[in-house]
């Protein structure tokens, strides 16, 4: 398998695949191994992380990088 480094899209679809995919799995797996990492249970994660997500794409100093398998392309 041959990854990628690229940078996170400034996509809401894309944003929601990386939030759904990565990054709240990754949150969900570290609240199970820190006692001190826990996640809001009163709020929509998903929605709220594309949201902060979304706003720092548009500054031009913030960069997200995801890998990417190559070789489904």
């Amino acid at each position: 398998m041959r990854m990628e480094i690229r940078p996170l899209s400034a996509d809401e679809d894309a944003v929601r695949r990386y939030v759904e995919e990565l990054w709240l799995p990754y949150h969900h797996e570290l609240e199970a191994s820190v006692d001190t990492h826990t996640l809001a249970d009163d709020v929509d994660l998903v929605a709220e992380e594309v949201q902060f997500r979304l706003a720092q794409l548009e500054e031009p100093a913030y960069r997200a990088w995801i890998a990417v398998n190559a070789d489904s392309e």
